[in-house]
């Protein structure tokens, strides 16, 4: 019995901790039939054609070891639903900030954001209460506008990622 009330406190206070953690942002695109050589060169090029300034973004290249690294301002719009047919542009939970990874290996690509900022300074995390105050808005609206942006968050990393699949398998498409 004891054993049994302490496991339920352990998962409890896991439960209640675990709630809280930096989102990060891994994705894999693999099956590409290129070595390690090549997806380096296209990646770059991929930079340099989906970036205005690719020298702001890329702070470290690695061609033996496969790794570039860097930091960007991503902006990630959304739509908030206003009714059941209209939806409006919100700017709240829009600019981001971030360091991330890319692993270049025979055949795939690892991309890896560990941890992500708004505005950067506030970390965002797997909270669903809001880590910031919207003057003269309900604390409700906030947190579900909050949570909207992160889904819209990994909606647009993913947008961004598969244009870099398609120009991977697709080198001359624009």
């Amino acid at each position: 019995m004891r054993f049994f009330l302490l496991f339920s406190c352990l998962i409890i206070i896991e439960l209640s901790f675990g709630q809280d953690k930096p989102m990060r942002y891994d994705k894999v695109i693999n099956q590409i039939p290129l070595g390690k050589e090549q997806l380096f060169d296209r990646v770059l090029l991929w930079f340099d054609r989906s970036f205005f300034n690719n020298e702001d973004v890329i702070k470290v290249t690695n061609r033996k070891a496969g790794m570039i690294a860097g930091k960007a301002v991503f902006y990630s719009g959304y739509k908030v639903p206003v009714n059941n047919i209209d939806s409006v542009n919100d700017d709240k939970f829009v600019n981001y900030n971030f360091e991330w990874t890319i692993w270049i290996n025979n055949n795939y690509i690892y991309f890896s954001i560990p941890q992500i900022y708004i505005n950067g300074t506030t970390l965002v995390t797997t909270a669903k209460k809001c880590p910031i105050v919207i003057l003269a808005q309900s604390d409700e609206i906030t947190d579900s506008q909050w949570n909207l942006a992160k889904i819209y968050l990994i909606k647009n990393l993913d947008v961004l990622l598969d244009s870099l699949q398609y120009k991977l398998l697709n080198p001359s498409a624009r």
